[in-house]
């Protein structure tokens, strides 16, 4: 097997562990980190996401001399069960869970600056994470205004962020 084809089937492993996620989540299973208010993500599903952009950033920066046609050749050959559409919308897809990541650390950094710390520089502090909370959250609007509502919701089932706020940002 191909590098290139093992490392797809890397993908879809992580693709299919996130839902076990979610469904852990949904019945009760995961950990107490995960709000439920779609303000925050359990630590096993951002280290899930961390490893999708890491996995996602192994296929892109390999598969840089395929073309679109050659890289959906490439799909087609790999039996997946989480289909992934195409080269160019993993880059893209990449490029959002960075800043939904961004957006979930910046979110839980001034949630917990606002529920324990008091001291002079808090507020400083909060207003920096607030504004990159803010940021990122725009960041993923836009992205998302490009990628067009039906591919925006196949982004956020792929990745089981359709519970969170996020689902909203369209």
């Amino acid at each position: 097997m191909l590098p290139l084809q093992t490392q797809l089937i890397a993908i879809d492993i992580l693709l299919q562990e996130l839902e076990e996620c979610q469904l852990e989540y949904a019945y009760g299973a995961s950990n107490s980190d995960n709000s439920g208010d779609g303000e925050r993500l359990s630590n096993v599903h951002k280290d899930l996401l961390e490893q999708s952009i890491k996995a996602n950033q192994l296929v892109i920066s390999n598969s840089k001399d395929f073309s679109e046609y050659d890289f959906s050749k490439l799909l087609e050959q790999v039996e997946l069960a989480k289909k992934i559409s195409s080269k160019r919308f993993l880059v893209i897809y990449n490029k959002l869970l960075l800043w939904v990541l961004d957006y979930y650390s910046a979110k839980k950094k001034a949630g917990s600056i606002t529920s324990e710390d008091f001291s002079e520089q808090a507020e400083i502090r909060l207003d920096l994470y607030q504004t990159k909370a803010a940021k990122a959250k725009s960041q993923i609007k836009t992205l998302a205004g490009a990628l067009g509502k039906q591919e925006y919701v196949s982004f956020l089932n792929l990745y089981r962020l359709n519970d969170s706020s996020l689902s909203k940002v369209k």
